[in-house]
């Protein structure tokens, strides 16, 4: 029996159109006094980027973008009057351009229906209140009971401490703390990140695989390339 669903957001939820992180910096430039040039701002950025950001994500670790934001500004002694709540919302804004994945609101329809608790779970710099924001904008947030964002916790996929984590928060938001790990579904598209992830969290492993790759380590407990194959074989078992 499926006690409980963790899932995947970019790709799997929402399909990323864009992804532009220079743009969504310049977003964050064109709020301040703007005392440099914005070309200026960008070289001292990708300095700060490089020490920062990609030296973390090499060892799946996050930093969150207000941090980042906070320092690129005191780095260049830029000023703004927006709040830094504010300020992610804009980065956010201009970072990414998004839509709904094909089926996903069947998807999450099905799991409301049976009452089974739906968590997302994201690797974004990004904190769960920007991308709760994103999905109540999208109009999907009713059918999570948590966001959990890697910028929250400071860990990304397919590191196991996201996963217990998740699963954690499952058992607390459901006061059932006898919930097994292959009781839970973890549904999300990139192979290295959510179905080496998932699996070596112990929890059931859904490949969303739209471009229909080989699962090389045959690790997937199930592999589908849309929605409605997924629910079809949810009911049935």
């Amino acid at each position: 029996m499926i006690k409980g669903v963790l899932i995947d957001l970019g790709k799997t939820i929402v399909t990323n159109r864009i992804i532009d992180f220079e743009k969504a910096i310049l977003s964050i430039y064109q709020e301040t006094n703007k005392t440099i040039t914005s070309e200026d701002f960008l070289k001292i950025h990708y300095k700060l980027y490089e020490i920062t950001f990609k030296y973390l994500r090499n060892i799946n670790n996050e930093m969150k973008i207000t941090e980042y934001i906070n320092s690129l500004l005191d780095i260049t002694n830029l000023k703004t009057t927006k709040t830094i709540e504010e300020l992610e919302d804009i980065f956010q804004k201009n970072l990414v351009d998004e839509e709904l994945v094909d089926g996903v609101i069947e998807l999450l329809q099905y799991f409301n229906l049976c009452k089974i608790p739906v968590i997302a779970v994201s690797n974004s710099c990004v904190s769960s209140r920007a991308l709760m924001k994103e999905l109540e904008e999208l109009n999907v947030l009713k059918y999570f009971k948590k966001v959990i964002s890697s910028a929250d916790i400071y860990i990304r996929k397919p590191k196991k401490e996201i996963f217990d984590y998740a699963l954690g928060q499952l058992k607390k938001i459901t006061s059932d703390y006898t919930i097994k790990n292959d009781e839970v579904l973890f549904i999300g598209n990139d192979y290295q990140c959510d179905v080496i992830g998932g699996k070596n969290a112990s929890l059931i492993s859904v490949w969303f695989n739209q471009e229909q790759n080989e699962d090389v380590y045959n690790l997937c407990d199930i592999n589908v390339n849309n929605y409605k194959e997924l629910i079809n074989i949810l009911m049935n078992n």
